[in-house]
């Protein structure tokens, strides 16, 4: 699973603990700091934060099951770049 813009980690509760790897992807240096926090949480594993933003993307094409985009394409300038990039994987 990737997250794209995970922001400080409001979406964390919301995932299962079965899930084998979740990818968080957040540049924002502010945001990325609380999101670690979160993400530390005893109860959270296989947990990967990456500082990629949406339109560079490291990711190999289908790497990923899902893609979950929230709250984030309203701070994107160009929406449906973001998108097409999300599609890929």
């Amino acid at each position: 699973m990737l997250e794209v813009g995970a922001g400080t980690g409001v979406t964390l509760a919301h995932y299962p603990r079965s899930i084998a790897r979740l990818v968080l992807c957040e540049p924002d240096a502010h945001m990325q700091r609380k999101l670690k926090k979160k993400a530390d949480a005893p109860a959270l594993r296989n947990i990967e934060i990456s500082d990629a933003s949406l339109d560079s993307l490291p990711f190999e094409a289908g790497e990923f099951d899902a893609v979950v985009c929230s709250l984030v394409l309203c701070s994107v300038p160009d929406q449906r770049a973001a998108l097409a990039e999300i599609a890929a994987y």
